[in-house]
């Protein structure tokens, strides 16, 4: 009965796990796509010919866009845990699953910042970035196309650790 009580514990460490990981998952998806609709509309900003009004226009778009990055962020949060935005204890938060029934075996799952100015959006998409001028859209264009990229090299680290846990 002990082992059998032990190994209970360790399924509901690893669904909470689990549970936490998915939820980041879902949240790190949900900025990829807002990086994609970024990245477009700082691509149109880039266009020498566009006149102030459409540029403003734009801006406001991307402004909305990058105001919701930080909101998915911030709502990833599972039973208290938000493993992509970079404010728990370090900066980052490590997902330690039971992987048995004596405690001394766990599965580790890293945290991914990506928050607005963190290690994985980088230090030029910040919660001020803008693309009010030609000049600033065709930066942002690079800037953007780096962290898409870093944000799908973090979603399949968080993946990989999301299949360890479920089949254990």
């Amino acid at each position: 009965r002990a082992t059998s009580g032990a190994l209970n514990a360790v399924k509901e460490s690893l669904q909470r796990s689990g549970s936490t990981i998915d939820v980041a998952i879902a949240g790190g998806e949900t900025v990829s796509d807002l990086l994609v609709q970024m990245k477009e509309k700082a691509l149109a900003a880039s266009d020498a010919s566009l006149d102030a009004a459409s540029r403003t226009a734009l801006n406001e778009d991307f402004i909305s866009l990058r105001d919701q990055i930080g909101k998915a962020v911030k709502n990833a949060t599972f039973n208290g845990i938000n493993m992509l935005d970079g404010t728990q204890v370090g900066g980052a938060v490590t997902i330690a699953a039971l992987a048995d029934d004596s405690g001394t075996s766990k599965l580790t799952v890293q945290a991914q910042d990506m928050s607005l100015g963190g290690t994985i959006l980088s230090t030029n998409l910040t919660a001020t970035s803008s693309i009010g001028t030609q000049t600033d859209a065709a930066q942002m264009i690079g800037f953007i196309g780096t962290a898409i990229a870093n944000v799908s090299t973090a979603l399949s680290k968080l993946g990989t650790g999301s299949k360890s846990v479920s089949s254990h």
